[in-house]
């Protein structure tokens, strides 16, 4: 399955949070009602939900991912992050 969450925090660690020579990991977990996707970076920014007005070109990826999702947060390491977001799924008939 592929969302707009997962290409936007994946390139969000790839042009904020990975500082040259390190990797980012993804990651996607399914239960009964929810799939939750994971993006760890090893960077240390903090990332924050911004609200960039109608002619900014960027700014809006945290809000977009985390405005549909039934949960959302970012994890702080000892080493980078997690950004996380959860979303319901369908009811199955």
């Amino acid at each position: 399955m592929h969302t707009v969450g997962d290409s936007v925090e994946a390139t969000n660690a790839l042009l904020h949070g990975v500082p040259p020579g390190r990797e980012f990991a993804v990651r996607l977990d399914l239960t009964d009602d929810l799939v939750r996707l994971a993006v760890r970076d090893s960077g240390d920014g903090r990332p924050e939900i911004q609200r960039p007005d109608d002619s900014s070109y960027s700014g809006r990826e945290l809000f977009l991912v985390g405005e549909p999702a039934a949960d959302f947060g970012i994890d702080h390491h000892v080493v980078g992050k997690t950004v996380w977001a959860a979303f319901k799924r369908p009811a199955t008939p």
